[in-house]
């Protein structure tokens, strides 16, 4: 064999050899490797505080945007609920109330509220933890305030109210007049076994937030 060819032999061989370390290096994480991560990072976060999850779930969860078989992103966004639930407060007199869902949207619809994406909307029925729970009393009158925890990058859009059965029956919410966070809970006194309906606007990839308080 002449110089010319070993030269030729030996630069496809080590070019072939390259291609290939190339490709298992940047070869995606298995399922179980992505799911030991996020169990990791779950552990490390879990004396955080709420917005310290926050960031950490949502930064996680651009991470591994490529997940068509859900993986792990359901976990994720459902780790993000519930940090979000923290950070988004319903106030009444003494007691303070976390919502009891919320939702995450790629939109909200104008006339509904209805949110849409990859979640399920359920809006006036109860999670199966709460089934069993006493059912809260609201007051006749007075002031309630939503607020949102600080670090949180939320733009509140609008609050909603309507009567769980007549959400069932495909009525739409009214809006409720709020300003800074208050309104009168006269408003709700129309209502049997309302739900509270809160959107937002976040500045990630989840975009909108529905938040739901049932009575």
């Amino acid at each position: 064999m002449t110089n010319w060819c070993k030269a030729s032999v030996t630069a496809l061989v080590t070019a072939s050899c390259g291609a290939l370390l190339l490709s298992q290096s940047t070869s995606s994480p298995s399922c179980t490797e992505i799911k030991k991560r996020f169990a990791t990072l779950v552990a490390a976060e879990k004396t955080d505080t709420p917005v310290s999850q926050f960031r950490a779930y949502l930064k996680f969860l651009t991470s591994i945007s490529d997940d068509p078989e859900d993986c792990v992103t359901s976990d994720v966004r459902a780790a993000i609920s519930s940090v979000e639930k923290d950070l988004i407060q319903l106030r009444i007199g003494d007691h303070t109330y976390s919502p009891d869902k919320v939702l995450h949207c790629n939109e909200i619809d104008d006339r509904t509220q209805t949110c849409k994406g990859a979640e399920l909307d359920d809006t006036p029925l109860d999670d199966e933890t709460a089934l069993l729970a006493p059912k809260r009393a609201l007051p006749k009158t007075g002031t309630a305030t939503i607020s949102v925890a600080e670090g949180a990058d939320f733009k509140v859009l609008a609050l909603f109210a309507q009567g769980r059965a007549a959400l069932q029956d495909g009525k739409p919410p009214v809006q409720i007049p709020m300003r800074d966070g208050a309104f009168s809970l006269n408003e709700l006194q129309r209502y049997p076994h309302p739900a509270l309906i809160l959107t937002l606007h976040g500045n990630d990839t989840l975009r909108f937030r529905k938040c739901v308080w049932l009575f």
